[in-house]
């Protein structure tokens, strides 16, 4: 059940990874006569989708480094496969060692079991015979033994050693069928051992067959996760690639729009009898009619960083830009400054505008002073309606001054 869900999860990652690719493809580069037709929020839209590639790219190594953990497992488990088949493997050989030499002794012991009987065969057919001729001859040879004795002595002494001599002969026919029992008694034993050794050997050799199939199977898993793994890396590759094409793409896009700043601010200065850029020096009020209620600290000591301009009947009310300048944002949030525009000046001044009802310019606008930027509104945080007006000396929130120094 484990596997089944890795191979299901390994799957869903794969395609989910692959539409992904396809749906972050970059678009056509821009060409080399990049006249400022960037359209609104063009940056904004790369750099996003650079840090949606970068997400993945952090992502995607995660998911290589899980898989590569799951393979460094699996290959482990091989490995732990191995080395108890190799012992298996070693036990098997040291049986067909002991099945060997208790085959041998077998083979020695039948050999010496044939030997025993013929030499038993063999003194039976001896006694018989001495047997038969003393049957056969009866009496008369008994006679013919007793007057070929020289004397009495000679008789029993004759007649002893041919009763030794059968004697002899079944004691003898006795020792070796004595000895010869003891020797089917042995190779029973040794049957018996081989026996048992080739029933070991079969269990063992059953056991290696059920580990090589769970290692084919553990091996298969390896595979797997080793084709994943090369997919993750070239989707990281694809990623990273994405990615600094996205970087080349913005820098192209940013030093287009730097370039419009300086063609305006150059034209700005022209307009003015080349004495500099005196509309953004000398700022106007953001809004007219209504005064500053709130400014660079809160009532309660807090920085504010800010002025605030509200009254009656402000809602909606139009804001205009303080002095020349280009837009270089102009969002839309529902948290924060809300709707808000920030605007980069020719004397190298920022200004913010937030908390508007509705936008009237678009990213990277050349903006006239006096031109109404966005209209009086209460989004992002706000507690009611008003207008939030920064200056900065660069585009960075910490940079914020106290807008009383330049407004009239």
């Amino acid at each position: 059940m484990k596997k089944t869900n890795e191979k299901k999860n390994v799957h869903i990652l794969k395609n989910a990874k692959q539409k992904l690719i396809a749906g972050l493809s970059i678009f056509t580069v821009l060409t080399n006569s990049f006249a400022f037709a960037v359209s609104s929020k063009d940056i904004e839209k790369d750099k996003n989708e650079k840090d949606q590639v970068t997400d993945k790219i952090n992502e995607t190594k995660k998911e290589l480094d899980t898989v590569n953990s799951q393979k460094d497992e699996k290959e482990q488990e091989v490995n732990n496969l191995n080395s108890q088949i190799n012992s298996y493997e070693s036990q098997i050989k040291e049986l067909d060692a002991k099945i060997q030499k208790s085959n041998e002794e077998i083979a020695e012991t039948t050999k010496e079991l044939d030997e025993l009987q013929n030499k038993i065969l063999k003194s039976k057919e001896l006694l018989d015979q001495r047997l038969l001729v003393m049957y056969q001859n009866g009496e008369t040879s008994m006679l013919d033994f007793i007057l070929g004795s020289e004397s009495l002595s000679d008789f029993i002494s004759k007649y002893t050693a041919a009763e030794q001599i059968a004697t002899y002969d079944q004691k003898l026919i006795k020792q070796v069928e004595e000895e010869k029992a003891q020797r089917e008694k042995l190779k029973q034993e040794l049957d018996a051992k081989v026996e048992d050794l080739q029933a070991t050997k079969t269990s063992r050799t059953e056991v290696v067959n059920q580990l090589n199939e769970v290692k084919g199977q553990k091996q298969i898993e390896v595979n797997e996760l080793n084709s994943t793994a090369e997919e993750l890396i070239n989707d990281i590759d694809e990623y990273e690639k994405q990615a600094k094409e996205l970087d080349a793409e913005i820098k192209r896009k940013e030093e287009a729009l730097q370039q419009q700043f300086e063609d305006a601010k150059d034209k700005n200065e022209a307009n003015n009898g080349g004495s500099g850029a005196t509309s953004s020096v000398n700022f106007i009020a953001p809004i007219s009619g209504y005064k500053i209620t709130t400014g660079l600290y809160y009532s309660d000591g807090r920085y504010h960083g800010a002025v605030d301009y509200s009254g009656a009947g402000i809602y909606g009310k139009p804001v205009k830009a303080v002095a020349d300048g280009i837009v270089i944002e102009a969002k839309e949030l529902n948290y924060s400054y809300g709707r808000y525009v920030i605007i980069k000046h020719f004397n190298g001044l920022y200004t913010l505008y937030a908390h508007g009802s509705a936008l009237n310019v678009k990213y990277g606008q050349e903006v006239k002073q006096g031109q109404t930027i966005l209209y009086v509104g209460s989004s992002g945080n706000s507690t009611g309606p008003h207008l939030h007006f920064e200056v900065r000396t660069s585009s960075s929130y910490s940079s914020r001054v106290n807008p009383l120094k330049y407004l009239p």
